[in-house]
């Protein structure tokens, strides 16, 4: 079987039957930009935005065996984009 030949969702299906993390690192490299590109758009710092991307991947591990995912990207977006408004709500709480 040759991972990068796999679909987002054969990904997902065996990461869930196996817990082989090395599925789930082939979503990270297919994914790094896009999840990036998103935090940078909410978060409009570079550093803040490559945590945030570090965070989230490593939250899937466990994200992924708790939820039914039908569209990987579009909910990977959600994912990112609700990841980002904690942080900035974080931010926002400190300040005050």
């Amino acid at each position: 079987m040759i991972i990068t030949n796999l679909s987002d969702s054969e990904l997902v299906d065996l990461y869930k039957q196996k817990l082989d993390k090395a599925f789930v690192g082939e979503l990270y490299k297919r994914y790094t930009s896009f999840v990036f590109t998103i935090c940078n758009k909410y978060l409009k710092n570079v550093d803040d935005s490559e945590d945030a991307v570090m965070q989230i991947f490593e939250k899937l591990f466990d994200s992924l065996l708790q939820h039914e995912i039908q569209n990987f990207k579009p909910w990977l977006y959600s994912v990112a984009k609700f990841h980002c408004f904690h942080i900035i709500r974080n931010k926002q709480s400190s300040k005050e």
